[in-house]
């Protein structure tokens, strides 16, 4: 959801700098220009290339004098036929000479007009979708028993800011990449190339802290160029408790194993990676996750197995890197 997020963000601000390259240019150069008087000298009408019908367009040519006294030639905007011979103010900046107004040009209307349609239809589809997810979160919350908690990244808190869990950057042991019973290589998804800046080839380390700041378990995230993401889940001794590996990428699968290589749960998100549910060894749904505006809402089951409850934790706190 996070990398699809990124791609549709980047898609929206190019075509933003597309449609208001042109009517930015016009506008630039009108203000930072130098006025000049200039002499439409001749006008010449060029139809268009492949055109069946008489449209097309009529370039004008005309001279004016520099601010320095240089007489300049070229091409003038905003006349036609009608101003041959005769002198009309202009700007001239980087776009040439132009007269008139720019906002009346074709160009410009256009440009300013695609950006109001698509980014005023944009803003509404966001706010009718932001409408949506908040009485999703409405509906989320509304079900009854369970602990409801607000997952961001490297935070866990209560639904009323309240601290759950911290993950603080540490030092400590960390342990060997692959853990304990690794998928057959058949079952392994094929190596994928994380973002730029993301993985670091090596283990990423930090302590979960609890609501009293005291540490409760450590975690080591190996989330590199060549492999699928996994993390670690120890103890303050830096021995391995559980470890969380990416069994499929989408939708995502995960799986939560003892240091032994003993199954303890399984997650599985929906095609949209907007939900989802863990479950224990029994197949009963303990944990669901659902995304929301900035945050994973999480519904902690009452009967959460106790060797499910660090690897949840830890989950948690890594969810959107995991994600990636």
């Amino acid at each position: 959801m996070t990398r699809v997020r990124i791609i549709a963000i980047g898609m929206l601000v190019a075509f933003a700098l597309a449609s208001l390259a042109y009517p930015a240019l016009l506008i630039s150069s009108h203000a930072f220009g130098y006025s000049a008087g200039a002499r439409v000298t001749e006008c010449h009408y060029r139809p268009s290339s492949g055109s069946r019908t008489s449209s097309g367009t009529t370039r004008c040519d005309g001279t004016w004098t520099a601010p320095g006294g240089e007489p300049r030639r070229g091409h003038i905007s905003g006349v036609d036929d009608d101003d041959v011979s005769r002198e009309v103010p202009v700007r001239v900046g980087l776009l040439g000479a132009r007269a008139g107004n720019p906002a009346a040009t074709p160009g410009f209307v256009i440009g300013v007009g695609w950006f109001t349609v698509v980014y005023g239809g944009t803003g509404l589809l966001l706010w009718r979708g932001r409408a949506r997810r908040k009485a999703a979160e409405a509906r989320f919350l509304a079900v009854p028993g369970g602990t409801f908690l607000r997952a961001r990244p490297a935070r866990v808190t209560t639904l009323d800011g309240g601290p759950h869990l911290t993950l603080r950057r540490s030092e400590g042991p960390r342990p060997a990449r692959g853990g304990p019973a690794p998928l057959p290589r058949t079952d392994r998804p094929t190596p994928f190339r994380s973002p730029a800046g993301i993985g670091t080839g090596r283990g990423e380390f930090g302590t979960a802290h609890g609501p009293d700041e005291r540490p409760r378990f450590h975690l080591s995230l190996f989330d590199d160029e060549d492999h699928e993401p996994e993390l670690h889940v120890l103890d303050l001794a830096g021995t391995t408790r559980a470890v969380v590996q990416r069994s499929a990428r989408h939708p995502a699968r995960f799986r939560f194993v003892s240091a032994d290589g003993e199954p303890l749960g399984e997650a599985r998100a929906n095609r949209l990676h907007s939900r989802i549910t863990v479950t224990d060894t029994e197949g009963r749904e303990v944990v669901t996750l659902r995304a929301g505006t900035r945050s994973w809402l999480v519904r902690l089951d009452p009967n959460v197995p106790s060797r499910l409850d660090e690897a949840i934790g830890a989950f948690a706190l890594h969810i959107g890197r995991l994600l990636l």
